[in-house]
């Protein structure tokens, strides 16, 4: 039996942050967007705390982030029917680099636990991605042993090391071309 783990934003769900702080504040919103997610992604902060914080030092107003961001929450069914077929022939999981109460916000629409056996987020965990021990935790947490573990991001740093736990890496493109790369 395989295990497929899956980031989430970039891949699942189209990236929010990255794009809301390039378009906001130009050359330095990479470096604003990692002054706020380095720090909740390793649970400092909720999702909600993240925009009241960026509101206040940024001064925008907290309702327009919150708008601004549900219109950059598109989740990619065609990747979502994938998931659920590699559901019926191996295991499924999702790794993801998100404040708490995120990932519910964005699939609050969708029974996302239908499509993976075991969710693992960053902020709630207390550990993220590139971290060997927050893909450790995740495979630990099934308690079996698998032939193959494949995991998909659209970040190469969040792929690299990842033959020390015997991870198959697969950098995301695009659906078809992720069908391609698992053999689907």
């Amino acid at each position: 039996m395989n295990l497929y783990i899956f980031d989430c934003f970039g891949v699942i769900c189209g990236e929010i942050a990255p794009i809301w702080f390039a378009e906001k504040c130009g050359q330095k919103g990479a470096e604003l967007k990692d002054k706020y997610f380095k720090v909740a992604d390793r649970g400092g902060m909720d999702i909600y705390q993240v925009i009241e914080k960026i509101a206040d030092d940024l001064h925008f107003d907290r309702q327009s982030i919150v708008d601004d961001w549900q219109k950059l929450m598109v989740i990619d069914k065609n990747v979502l029917n994938l998931i659920a077929e590699l559901k019926q022939v191996g295991r499924t999981a999702l790794l993801s680099n998100a404040p708490e109460k995120l990932i519910p916000w964005v699939f609050k629409d969708i029974d996302i636990a239908k499509y993976f056996d075991k969710i693992y987020v960053s902020g709630e965990c207390k550990i993220a991605k590139p971290d060997l021990e927050f893909y450790k935790m995740c495979i630990d947490g099934f308690d079996e042993r698998f032939e193959h573990i494949y995991m998909v991001d659209d970040n190469v740093k969040n792929l690299q090391g990842l033959s020390a736990l015997n991870i198959t890496p697969i950098l995301y493109s695009d659906e078809q071309t992720l069908r391609r790369d698992l053999g689907r």
